[in-house]
């Protein structure tokens, strides 16, 4: 069976980190700010592949009333939501020979994870922000948008 290098690091990805049998810094021009991700607030699921939770969707105003007359009462409402939970992953996987010929296993390795953490947040960022991302079975709906 064939194997596809496309997704996979050869000697000639690895000649063009490398300059005179050692690794160079390489320029991340794709790499984008998310610095949204530092601050977001991450919750446990209360499901197994859902989270429902409860928003409320109106308050009271209150009444302008004059002495001796009185007030309808009035109270607020809600709407409960379930959300779908999506799960994005990847691997890095570097072949042990092309590793231990750049010079220095470790920084290759970590070079090469970097890239993956990077990619992994804007696709993040993107499917939050952007669109909606649809998996199947598991996310069933985008961000608040579960009527029904």
């Amino acid at each position: 069976m064939a194997i596809d290098t496309r997704a996979q690091l050869t000697l000639l990805e690895l000649a063009k980190r490398t300059n005179l049998g050692s690794l160079i810094s390489i320029v991340e021009v794709l790499d984008e700010e998310n610095e949204w991700l530092e601050d977001a607030v991450w919750v446990e699921a209360n499901q197994t592949m859902t989270h429902i939770t409860t928003r409320r969707t109106s308050v009271p105003t209150g009444k302008w009333r004059k002495i001796n007359e009185g007030i309808t009462p009035s109270s607020s409402s809600t709407k409960q939501l379930t959300e779908g939970i999506g799960i994005l992953e990847d691997y890095s996987r570097v072949d042990k020979l092309l590793a231990e010929l750049s010079g220095d296993v470790e920084a290759f390795r970590s070079s090469e994870d970097l890239a993956f953490m990077s990619g992994m947040g804007q696709t993040l960022s993107d499917t939050l922000f952007k669109g909606t991302e649809t998996i199947a079975a598991v996310a069933s709906a985008p961000y608040g948008d579960t009527e029904g």
